[in-house]
């Protein structure tokens, strides 16, 4: 498998409510953390451990880690070298 999960964890209150989303390029999960202070439950994908091994930190210190699952994976690797074009969206 290219992605794997870097933390275990079960499943907060985001998970109860039904609302799950993906952060892709997460990079240190501001974004990830957001969501799930809403109550999200959060997958955050990123191809460089640093980030992930502070999106871990970053949930854990906010109590959230239960709800933040960061996940190590190269996109681009998955895609089988194809680029993705985008749009992200904030509200």
């Amino acid at each position: 498998r290219l992605c794997r999960a870097q933390s275990g964890g079960g499943h907060g209150g985001g998970a109860a409510l039904g609302l799950r989303a993906l952060d892709l390029g997460c990079g240190r999960g501001r974004d990830a953390v957001f969501l799930a202070s809403r109550g999200w439950e959060v997958a955050g994908l990123d191809n460089q451990p640093f980030f992930l091994r502070h999106l871990a930190d970053f949930a854990a210190r906010e109590g959230l880690a239960d709800s933040v699952h960061p996940v190590l994976c190269d996109l681009r690797l998955n895609l089988g070298g194809d680029v993705l074009e985008t749009e992200i969206i904030r509200g």
